[in-house]
């Protein structure tokens, strides 16, 4: 989903997440639905790394036995060493998006939306999701919102562009970009 600031890409997105009533239409999803939109809210700034975790897998629906399987991909992920026991308000905001980014990659469900997900963080860190995007690209269904035309490009086999609030064009990835440049 490509358009200029304000043409709706992160309200429909909420719209789907179930974030933000639909005002007129619908829509159907087969299967779950899981976010990768706004990483760091919901985060406690007293917490630990940890506790956030569990406390941020049970606001996605998760039990404490399914975030503790999983804990270790998650911290390993993150990559932020000792601060994991830190509460984050001791974070930097990169440390902050990477734990954010890690609770919400090992919880994916069918539907995977991504808003701008992939401007986040450092080189490496970036390379690090953009492996683990493809990963899930074969077992997952993404919605990716983004400015990125080489993301758009390189992710995406189909391309929206909307526009305050319409859709303008749907269609190959390439046909979009190009339109979306004349903007």
């Amino acid at each position: 989903v490509m358009g200029l600031n304000g043409a709706g890409k992160s309200t429909l997105l909420k719209v789907l997440l179930g974030r933000l009533p639909l005002d007129s239409g619908k829509y159907t999803v087969k299967g779950s639905i899981g976010g990768l939109v706004e990483l760091n809210a919901g985060f406690h700034n007293e917490m630990t790394g940890i506790e956030n975790v569990y406390n941020r897998a049970r606001l996605l629906g998760k039990s404490d036995r399914e975030v503790a399987e999983k804990l270790d991909d998650i911290i390993a992920f993150a990559d932020i060493g000792g601060f994991i026991d830190s509460p984050v308000k001791t974070y930097s905001s990169g440390m902050t998006v990477r734990l954010g980014f890690a609770i919400a990659i090992h919880f994916v469900e069918d539907l995977v939306l991504c808003d701008e997900i992939l401007a986040v963080g450092d080189f490496d860190f970036r390379q690090k999701c953009l492996k683990k995007i493809n990963e899930l690209r074969s077992k997952k269904s993404f919605v990716l919102v983004s400015h990125s035309t080489t993301d758009i490009s390189n992710f995406c086999n189909r391309a929206i562009l909307l526009h305050k609030g319409e859709m303008l064009m749907e269609g190959s990835p390439e046909r979009v970009i190009e339109c979306y440049a004349l903007c």
